[in-house]
């Protein structure tokens, strides 16, 4: 279980949508996903965002892109995620993403070794700006 904001499905389509007309369309056997961003293992973690709550809206600004083909992951950094009461939330991750695509051999969660902005390959013309939509709300995987 964790707790993340979930994208709004439209917003999960137009991110995907973005990402491979700029970028590639994931290789044979790569895993879609571009679902949501994650705040923390477990139940909504007060200590971390003690003014937010479960089922609240909220946003996200895209900032940069991580295309590590040799290790199998495609992801985005994403900044200023903020209720629609304009609430901040804190991530335990330490560059808050979103991972869209992984290969099928690549737990999704590899992406947080890159924890330096510097580790991340910065491709021409990011989408940054982008705004993406979701629900913060716990999933049970």
């Amino acid at each position: 279980m964790y707790t993340a904001i979930v994208l709004d499905e439209k917003h999960r389509q137009m991110l995907l949508r973005e990402m491979f007309l700029r970028y590639f369309y994931p290789l044979s056997g790569w895993v879609m996903k571009a679902d949501h961003i994650t705040i923390n293992m477990g139940e909504l973690d007060k200590e971390l965002n003690p003014a937010v709550a479960i089922d609240e809206k909220c946003s996200a600004r895209v900032i940069d892109v991580l295309y590590r083909r040799y290790d199998g992951l495609f992801a985005v950094g994403v900044h200023e995620v903020i209720t629609q009461n304009w609430k901040s939330i804190n991530s335990i991750n330490t560059h808050p993403h979103i991972t869209i695509a992984h290969r099928q051999d690549v737990k999704p969660k590899a992406v947080n070794k890159y924890r330096d902005e510097r580790e991340w390959e910065v491709l021409p013309s990011p989408p940054k700006g982008m705004q993406v939509h979701g629900t913060l709300n716990t999933v049970t995987v």
